[in-house]
């Protein structure tokens, strides 16, 4: 019996569809396969929508649900000193898969990088205490501060902004052309920071993978 399950969501745009899939499934977009049946277009007479599928394996939304029944022993603080996670002394029932459940709850946060030996030494000694987990790179765009973490294994990047200062999304984009974060961009999730300011909070900015270069060779 298969353990791989599909919905399928019709929405505005494809983004829209897919953060609509993260909350009916209570999966990150890393954790389901997505499949756009139909593109958004918006034409002279009608605005045609979305029409997206998801699979997902339902070992992973089992895992989603212990990872619920955690949370009220974690907490995260996001400033621009650093990201910070509390863990309080979590039951004994999940001791043997807590820290990659924790593991799973930070990156449901977009939040990566955290080392999974740094986690397993916090879930043992569970103190209750918050401890600095990851630094950012601070930058100053415009007036705004902000900061970019790149995955270096895939086309992959999120952003931090920690204030409402003005922040120009022209200026924004020169500054991720400049660290070479230009493949996946998400143009309606900058210009959602641009505007609304959400400060303190790890928000995906791009993902995909870069253009494989053509290479034409001579015939022999």
């Amino acid at each position: 019996m298969s353990d791989v399950k599909t919905i399928r969501i019709t929405s505005d745009t494809v983004e829209s569809a897919i953060r609509r899939a993260e909350e009916v499934l209570k999966l990150t977009r890393e954790e389901f396969k997505t499949r756009v049946v139909q593109k958004d277009h918006k034409g002279m007479l009608r605005k045609q929508k979305a029409v997206v599928e998801f699979s997902f394996n339902t070992h992973e939304q089992e895992l989603r649900e212990r990872e619920s029944r955690i949370e009220e022993f974690l907490d995260i603080k996001i400033t621009d000193k650093g990201i910070y996670l509390k863990v309080d002394p979590i039951p004994e029932e999940f001791s043997s898969s807590a820290a990659y459940i924790v593991r799973k709850y930070l990156h449901r946060k977009n939040i990566f990088g955290v080392g999974p030996e740094l986690l397993r030494e916090m879930v043992e000694q569970h103190s209750g205490r918050y401890l600095l987990v990851q630094q950012p790179d601070l930058q100053t765009i415009g007036a705004a501060r902000i900061s970019v973490t790149k995955r270096r294994d895939i086309m992959f990047a999120t952003l931090i902004r920690y204030d409402l200062e003005p922040l120009g999304k022209d200026e924004l984009l020169k500054y991720l052309e400049k660290i070479n974060v230009t493949y996946g961009l998400r143009d309606e999730v900058l210009s959602d920071l641009c505007n609304e300011g959400l400060v303190n909070n790890a928000v995906i900015i791009a993902e995909g993978e870069a253009p494989v270069t053509e290479i034409r060779a001579p015939l022999k």
